[in-house]
């Protein structure tokens, strides 16, 4: 392993096949490629951890004690295995994005549409085959993305009524 100081503050530790990058203050946290099959230990305890970056990577499920993430805002994690998520999220009651694209996901936990700051959610190449209306009244949500994911056409143009006014993509064909 090896360590250095980058000029942008941030310190990297690069390992096997990817590089962590935290920044000075933790604030920010960025494990791409790293070939992670679970979120470490420490990641999960972190209360400063604002912005966290675990795409690429071979994780299948994410664990309800990320609830214990209370600073979270952005939270990366596209481009991984993941099958499930736990209600527990609804419990990071400062997340703001939400990035799962490209990954295996057929339903998110319904307690996640009362995440309060939630605003951007990526579902992007997924499975879904629909998606539960009750995201309508997710208070501060206003971008959904649910392209490549096999909901048809009828059930988007009823997503697209309930979500009037706000940003929601699917692909143009089924």
């Amino acid at each position: 392993m090896r360590f250095s100081l980058l000029l942008s503050l941030f310190f990297s530790l690069t390992v096997k096949a990817g590089t962590w990058k935290v920044s000075a203050d933790s604030a920010k946290v960025s494990c791409r490629r790293c070939a992670l099959n679970t979120i470490p230990g420490w990641v999960l305890k972190s209360k400063k951890i604002r912005e966290l970056n675990l795409s690429s990577n071979r994780l299948k499920a994410i664990p309800p004690e990320i609830a214990g993430m209370e600073s979270l805002q952005i939270l990366r994690l596209r481009n991984n295995q993941i099958q499930s998520l736990p209600a527990a999220l609804a419990s990071l009651g400062n997340l703001q994005e939400l990035w799962l694209g490209k990954n295996e996901l057929g339903y998110l936990p319904l307690e996640m549409t009362t995440l309060p700051k939630l605003k951007k959610l990526d579902l992007w190449y997924n499975h879904f085959t629909t998606f539960d209306t009750a995201w309508a009244k997710a208070p501060s949500l206003q971008w959904i993305d649910l392209r490549l994911n096999m909901i048809d056409t009828p059930m988007q143009g009823k997503l697209k009524k309930i979500f009037l006014g706000r940003k929601i993509y699917f692909s143009k064909k089924l």
